[in-house]
């Protein structure tokens, strides 16, 4: 009995973590084949504003050049989500990456959205 204990936790210390499959996209590939990429994890690059109730993912700098409001994506920042606390006093906009999961039927803040990506990491991009 006790080698056969000892032999499950070897076999069961053993088993291989497979990571989910990140999917790099662009912003305009995510919106346009939402159905695809619905609940999966994504990375995307492109220009992000971030502030009290403004956690907005553009593609490119609106200011620049004007950006279809179908490619404004909300996200939520993993365990912080967005515009919380001091969190909201964190004023940003820049070129960034971000990495999470997209949700094609969560409209963020307001329903303003065309989608969301939640449990987001952002990295700012210089």
């Amino acid at each position: 009995m006790g080698i056969a204990c000892i032999f499950s936790l070897v076999v069961s210390c053993n088993k291989t973590v497979v990571e989910p499959k990140i999917h790099e996209v662009t912003l305009e590939q995510l919106i346009d084949d939402a159905e695809q990429y619905n609940g999966k994890l994504v990375q995307v690059s492109g220009f992000a504003s971030m502030g009290f109730e403004n956690c907005i993912f553009f593609p490119h700098n609106p200011e620049v050049k004007a950006v279809a409001e179908e490619y404004w994506v909300w996200y939520r920042e993993k365990a912080v989500g967005c515009g919380a606390g001091v969190y909201a006093k964190k004023t940003k906009y820049g070129n960034a990456e971000i990495k999470g999961r997209f949700d094609w039927d969560d409209k963020g803040h307001l329903g303003a959205f065309s989608a969301s990506i939640n449990d987001a990491e952002i990295i700012w991009v210089k």
